[in-house]
């Protein structure tokens, strides 16, 4: 996995994709910032999180619509699928190279905080809330995005079908105002949106957490079950 890991990761940055992704990120975070806290003099990162939650649902097609299909491109399919590393270590390794980048991204947007720190007095627990929140939702994202790239060789129909998933997943919640209070608990209960608020406003529910790590799980073992079937065929 470590192997794996190590190569899908310098993959990464010796292509520009990273690069871009990376820095369209932290493009979008600065203009949020300075948007909703340096123009209101507001000391709180949750704004600038909660809007890139957006960016993310377009960045994270684009980041993982190779992650399999290159294997085909570059004629390493067949040594992937036949080595004696197993499916799950793939796929794990894999979608932890997408992950650290992921992380690279939020990392950046410490910055902000720390300027928080120096010229105000933020609520550190509604900070640590917003993080907790952003990386639970962004790791899950990945993760199905992840799966619906092992379902095509193309790179086009991977980036535009999770695109629309995650748009899909995005504003589910808003079922709500369709169907009525009736649907409040079953959209509380498999909406990610509706999962983060209560760390959003610094409640650190356990509850949540397993959801996000049980949605992880799942739709890896998805795509470990997607390439072991192309492995067996």
């Amino acid at each position: 996995m470590n192997a794996v890991f190590k190569r899908e990761l310098k993959a990464y940055f010796y292509s520009p994709i990273a690069y871009v992704m990376i820095g369209i990120f932290f493009a979008f975070a600065s203009l949020i910032f300075i948007t909703f806290c340096v123009n209101q003099s507001f000391a709180d990162i949750s704004p600038v999180l909660t809007y890139l939650q957006l960016i993310l649902l377009i960045i994270f097609p684009i980041l993982t619509m190779k992650i399999f299909s290159d294997e085909k491109k570059n004629n390493t399919e067949v040594l992937l699928l036949t080595s004696p590393v197993s499916t799950a270590r793939i796929v794990v390794g894999k979608y932890l190279a997408a992950l650290f980048i992921f992380l690279i991204m939020t990392a950046s947007t410490l910055l902000f905080v720390l300027l928080f720190y120096i010229f105000g007095a933020p609520n550190t627990q509604i900070i640590l809330g917003a993080y907790t929140a952003f990386i639970l939702f962004g790791a899950t994202i990945l993760a199905i995005n992840v799966f619906i790239a092992s379902l095509t060789e193309s790179q086009v129909i991977a980036a535009v079908l999770a695109f629309f998933v995650n748009i899909i997943l995005y504003f589910f919640s808003q079922i709500k105002f369709v169907f009525g209070p009736l649907s409040d608990a079953f959209v509380s209960a498999i909406s990610p949106i509706e999962r983060t608020k209560d760390y959003l406003m610094g409640i650190f529910a356990i509850n949540h957490l397993i959801f996000f790590i049980i949605m992880i799980a799942v739709m890896l073992f998805f795509t470990v079950m997607n390439i072991e079937k192309k492995r067996w065929n």
